[in-house]
């Protein structure tokens, strides 16, 4: 059984990607979520790593469908998606690095826009309005720069991954990652 504090982070997640509100995550929805990332960050599709980030999408959508659309109908309903994504996130490290990290590697070099290896205040700030969380970017920083420095580096990033899809501490500082859960 997941946990109910997990149900409500995947349930954010789903939220989020389900962008037309149709109770699915279609192929649609991934290229509305990867547009809207690409622009947030003003990276061209295009571009070197535009192209980059769309190729892990495509890539993160093909292992989500081939992981839990279980009806094969090209779309992941909440049901699905809420009762197979704690398999891939609760899973091995394996599954993890393999279906999850890639994902998170690309949003963290969309993040890092200046290339300086760690993401900053400004540049997380970006990142949580082009997830609805704008208002509660300083909050969040706040809770997931682990070493106090003002920057965000990737390991970081991965470790507060890690934590939110993983963790059924109600006090996990991972738990920011999308904002307040």
């Amino acid at each position: 059984m997941v946990a109910d504090i997990l149900v409500r982070k995947y349930t954010k997640i789903f939220k989020l990607y389900d962008s037309n509100r149709n109770g699915y995550i279609e192929k649609a929805d991934v290229n509305r979520m990867k547009s809207q990332y690409l622009m947030a960050f003003d990276e061209s599709p295009t571009s070197e790593k535009g192209r980059a980030v769309s190729e892990r999408w495509d890539a993160f959508w093909a292992a989500l469908t081939s992981s839990l659309d279980h009806d094969q109908d090209g779309q992941v309903s909440r049901d699905e998606f809420l009762n197979g994504f704690g398999a891939l996130a609760l899973g091995d490290s394996d599954t993890f690095d393999a279906v999850l990290r890639p994902l998170i590697e690309t949003a963290f070099t969309l993040m890092d826009t200046d290339g300086s290896g760690s993401v900053s205040v400004a540049e997380f700030r970006r990142f949580q309005r082009a997830v609805g969380n704008g208002d509660q970017a300083d909050a969040a920083i706040a809770q997931l720069d682990k070493d106090g420095d003002g920057m965000i580096s990737l390991e970081e990033l991965v470790q507060n991954a890690r934590e939110f899809l993983t963790s059924p501490d109600l006090d996990s500082t991972g738990n920011w990652l999308l904002g307040d859960v």
